[in-house]
């Protein structure tokens, strides 16, 4: 069915208003559960504190349709090096495996942490190059895996 394009305009917003933007995602969210279901969206994180306080590293995921996407991981500098890295992706992946979740995903530049997650058993499915630009960014999964902590 044709449209008529005198109806309707279209331009450019710089800032994109916040009004705007939720009234999008709403729009996107009702579309995306009329075609994949209920989506019960849980995010998580573990943290490390030292004793006054100030954070020394963290993990933060979402658990989304069936999956566990690590969004977030970092350890200060000076405590790297201690498995602490580990540590926190294997409380992920467990509370993640309690809430029957056995699917995990990850991206991560080439100058951040690709080895890591191979050697957690993450496998590399794709890389976008020059992202940014001078590196890449590389995109990780885990599919099917109750094996928390598998390292190779």
């Amino acid at each position: 069915m044709p449209i008529d394009r005198d109806q309707f305009f279209i331009e450019p917003v710089l800032p994109a208003q916040p009004s705007d933007v939720q009234e999008l995602t709403l729009k996107l969210r009702a579309y995306n559960q009329q075609q994949a279901g209920v989506n019960n969206k849980q995010n998580i994180g573990c943290f490390i504190r030292d004793l006054q306080d100030n954070l020394i590293g963290g993990i933060y995921a979402q658990l989304t349709w069936g999956w566990c996407c690590i969004e977030l991981l970092w350890i200060d500098d000076k405590y790297r090096g201690h498995n602490l890295a580990r540590e926190l992706v294997n409380k992920i992946e467990q509370h993640a495996n309690d809430e029957g979740i056995d699917n995990f995903k990850v991206e991560t530049a080439s100058f951040q942490a690709l080895e890591f997650y191979q050697k957690m058993g993450y496998e590399l499915y794709a890389t976008l190059d020059n992202f940014p630009i001078g590196h890449q960014n590389h995109y990780l999964n885990k599919v099917g895996s109750n094996k928390v902590g598998e390292v190779i």
